[in-house]
């Protein structure tokens, strides 16, 4: 539906990769530090037909995703 419903512009965020979607366990692997990528992820490595939060369910996802560091 083109609604942003996650936006981090100026501070980096920080996450373990066991605690994220799917998608992202797959798409951020790909890229290395200071790296970027797109990731158009299918409802079925994101949230489903359950949705969450604002997300309805059965929602492609787009990020666009800068990875700043690894640790």
């Amino acid at each position: 539906s083109g609604n942003i419903f996650d936006q981090t512009t100026t501070q980096p965020i920080s996450f373990r990769m066991g605690g994220v979607i799917v998608g992202w366990q797959i798409g951020v692997p790909l890229i290395q530090k200071g790296g970027k990528i797109r990731l158009f992820i299918p409802s079925g490595y994101a949230y489903g037909n359950q949705g969450a939060g604002t997300i309805p369910p059965n929602s492609v996802l787009d990020f666009e995703v800068e990875l700043v560091d690894v640790q």
